[in-house]
Formats: C-alpha cells, sequence, structure tokens
C-alpha cells in the first residue's frame, strides 16, 4: 500500500526551500521518494493506529541503499502516516539533501573516501544529554566499517542505527549497512561507551555516506 511522501526539509543555507511530493530536483539530478506501508494496527482499546512505513529513494530513476523504516502513531490512520513520514523526514530528510548537494548548515565528516553526512540523533527513554563530542566518538567506532565500504560500487552508501540500551549499559540492537543487516556494525556500535542512566533508553541514527 503507498502513501505519499511529502517532507518540509528546512535548509539553512541553499537554493532549495523544500521537498513536496514525491520528487525533487537538486541541481541536474532528479530524486525520487516511494514510500509504502508495511504494517498497520490498531490498539487493544481500538484508539491508536500504528503506522510501519518504508521509504525507498530513486536518484536518477536508479534506487539508492538509503531505504529507511519509519514508525508513526495517531489518532485517525492519515495521522499515523503524517507521523511516520515527519519521523522519516527528522532522521533521513536533512541528509539526504545534503548528500546530494544543498547546503544545509552542516558540514559532513571525512572518513576514508566518503564525505559523512550524520542525521538527527533521537533519543526515547531516560538519558544524559548527547553531545557534540559522542557522536564524534561513536561515527569513530564505524571508521573501519565506512572505509570498508570504499570497495563497494556506487556513490551512495547509509548506515542506519537502533541501539537498545539496558539499565546496567548492556545493548542490544539492530544495524543495516546499505539496508541490509550487519552483526560487524552491531558489533563496533557496542563497543561504545554507552551510558548507565539506570533506566533503559533506544537510541536511533542514520548515516548517509557520499563518496568524494
Amino acid at each position: 500500500m503507498r502513501a505519499k511522501a511529502r517532507c518540509n526539509c528546512k535548509i539553512r543555507n541553499g537554493g532549495y526551500t523544500h521537498l513536496v511530493g514525491d520528487r525533487v530536483r537538486i541541481g541536474s539530478k532528479e530524486v525520487r521518494l516511494r514510500a509504502q506501508v508495511e504494517a498497520e494496527e490498531r490498539s487493544p482499546d481500538n484508539k491508536k493506529y500504528l503506522i510501519g512505513l518504508r521509504v525507498d529513494v530513486f536518484v536518477g530513476g536508479i534506487l539508492q541503499p538509503l531505504t529507511f523504516g519509519s514508525v508513526g502513531i495517531g489518532s485517525a490512520r492519515g495521522d499515523a502516516i503524517e507521523t511516520a513520514v515527519s519521523d522519516w523526514a527528522m532522521y533521513v530528510g536533512d541528509v539526504l539533501l545534503g548528500a546530494l548537494g544543498v547546503k544545509i548548515g552542516e558540514e559532513p565528516q571525512s572518513v576514508g573516501p566518503f564525505l559523512v553526512y550524520q542525521g538527527l540523533v533521537g533519543i526515547r527513554g531516560s538519558h544524559s544529554p548527547w553531545s557534540t563530542e559522542k557522536n564524534g566518538q561513536l561515527l569513530h567506532r564505524l571508521d573501519s566499517l565506512m572505509k570498508g565500504l570504499g570497495h563497494s560500487p556506487g556513490e551512495l552508501h547509509s548506515i542506519s542505527l537502533m541501539i537498545f540500551v539496558e539499565q546496567d549499559g548492556t545493548t542490544q540492537g539492530e544495524c543495516r549497512v546499505d539496508g541490509v543487516m550487519s552483526p560487524a556494525a552491531l558489533t563496533a556500535v557496542q563497543s561504545f561507551p554507552w551510558t548507565q542512566q539506570g533506566a533503559a533508553y533506544v537510541f536511533k541514527q542514520f548515516y548517509v555516506l557520499r563518496r568524494r
């Protein structure tokens, strides 16, 4: 079941104001988003909808390894879909535009043959404040993995992290490289010193890599 991908991404410095509908032209490139509802259900009391949304990205008509899944909850089905699309925009929208050449106000990091664009950090649950320093430390754990992608064809790549941090600091989760589950990425991320807060929390982040 298709859903319209509609993303109003805030671009602080650049010639493009926003992305509406499923297509946008950035310079000479046409970008198309294909959003599809993969799962939906009602809450036991029938008061809430839960939507699982997958968004594929095409550049110049070619599917890119930038697929990302998001979840939306709302009192009506349409509200849940809008929430899921907003979730996608928060994690992927800005950095996708940055990787495609739009100035978004944040400079990418250089790792091996790539420029790395880091999406907004999402943390749900009790946690200590996240910092730029922690962002850099986490990215460093993924250095070898990112450099290894230099042998893979294609200009664009992605790494997606969803980490569940338990009360005692132990972790489990799901990490994907180019949309494929990656035990190596999970192992690298688990070596990061996650903060123990006495309560569990969930950490999410999406990276877009563009070959220089």
